[in-house]
């Protein structure tokens, strides 16, 4: 018998799932900047901060974009996730924008490593 899910449906079991999904949407960003960044190169030699301002445009734009307008990227579409507010409801534009930006946060020091400490301890995952 399984234990039902902590609330607002937090549950560790899908944090293997989480961490699938991070890899696919990361893999998808990358393809899209290097594509984004392709029109730059045809025009000759591009300064590296360039590419990097491009880079970033295209991986705020991907999490943010998504997840105001889906509710989830690509990646958590695949694994069956989805991005909701405390209330359960889809994230509006600002939201998806602070949580697109907290990620530089988890990212630090060690990847996702806070982020999945956090799921493990949350009271609500």
């Amino acid at each position: 018998m399984s234990s039902p899910p902590p609330p607002n449906g937090a549950d560790l079991r899908t944090l293997g799932r989480r961490a699938v999904a991070a890899a696919v949407d990361h893999a998808l960003v990358a393809l899209l900047a290097a594509v984004a960044g392709v029109p730059l190169a045809v025009f000759g030699r591009v300064e590296p901060s360039l590419l990097v301002g491009v880079g970033t445009v295209v991986w705020f734009g991907y999490f943010a974009g998504l997840e105001a307008l889906a509710g989830r990227t690509l990646g958590k579409r695949l694994l069956g996730l989805t991005v909701v507010t405390d209330a359960g409801g889809r994230p509006d534009a600002a939201a998806a924008a602070v949580r697109t930006l907290c990620r530089v946060v988890d990212w630090l020091p060690a990847g996702y490593l806070l982020g999945a400490a956090v799921v493990a301890v949350g009271a609500d995952g």
